[in-house]
């Protein structure tokens, strides 16, 4: 082999190597600054987590499981599928503003492509 054909080689390898990492996935991030973000309920048992951030006109009703800080704040987990062809062709993570009946705060939810959404809350007391 001769230099130019090494010297090839290594361009090649070296413009693989950066397609590959510029395919790999990335969550998107909202601002919700700017207006973008999710609106959290937590009632009965439930989450009421808004749609927006996906374009789904309405609300998604995902599980809930509550955790205890060790402040003895009520932090909140939730889970579940989001509706039928709805989930974003990548990861969408936003900043969420939580409501329950421990008090208010905020969280991040993540959209998924594979039609999940999971949430946390964090609350203040």
């Amino acid at each position: 082999m001769n230099s130019t054909t090494i010297l090839s080689l290594a361009v090649a390898a070296v413009a693989v190597s950066v397609a590959l990492v510029s395919a790999h996935p990335r969550p998107a991030y909202a601002d919700p600054a700017n207006g973008h973000g999710a609106v959290i309920y937590r009632v009965d048992g439930a989450c009421e987590v808004s749609g927006d951030p996906i374009g789904f006109p309405g609300t998604i009703i995902a599980d809930v499981r509550d955790t205890e800080n060790v402040s003895g704040g009520g932090n909140f987990r939730c889970s579940g599928e989001i509706p039928a062809g709805y989930a974003p062709q990548r990861a969408i993570t936003v900043k969420a503003y939580c409501f329950s009946p421990f008090g208010e705060g905020t969280g991040e939810v993540t959209y998924s492509p594979s039609g999940n959404i999971a949430l946390q809350c964090h609350i203040q007391h």
